[in-house]
């Protein structure tokens, strides 16, 4: 019970941090595009704050992935605790990044043209692609622990 508490607590917590700080966040994402000649727009009102929910329950998911990935390959030690965290934020990390490349290609091909480009920041769902990257590290997580803490046990 103290354990579903803190993670609850937890939880919570990094809601409350990924709704501060999703304008941050979108933003860095922007900046990473690297094209001098784009411009973001938002096309819809309700689009902005669906994407800062969604950004908030990508934090969120993080200690509730944890738990899966605790309660499905029973976890030893702190460093294995601790290398699944790394592994679901990186992963998430790493599905962002790979999005903002993709987003940064296709500017680039349109860009070839001499106005500058127009683009809506809403359907590139950066946050999407982040949330997608926390799931496949949880995915790796059990996978990986799951035959290593198999192992120790034969």
């Amino acid at each position: 019970m103290k354990l579903a508490i803190k993670y609850l607590g937890l939880t919570i917590i990094l809601g409350i941090i990924g709704f501060l700080l999703s304008n941050y966040f979108r933003e860095l994402s922007v900046l990473q595009l690297s094209n001098v000649n784009i411009e973001p727009i938002h096309t819809k009102m309700a689009g902005q704050f669906n994407k800062h929910i969604l950004f908030a329950f990508s934090f969120c998911l993080i200690p509730v992935l944890f738990l899966i990935v605790f309660k499905l390959t029973s976890l030893r030690s702190f460093r294995q605790k601790l290398a699944v965290y790394m592994i679901i934020i990186l992963s998430g990390i790493i599905f962002w990044q790979y999005r903002i490349l993709s987003v940064s290609k296709t500017i680039k091909e349109f860009n070839n043209i001499e106005i500058p480009s127009i683009f809506d920041i809403d359907s590139i769902n950066f946050e999407v692609f982040l949330m997608i990257g926390f799931t496949v590290g949880t995915i790796i997580s059990i996978l990986i622990f799951r035959i290593k803490n198999r192992d120790k046990k034969h």
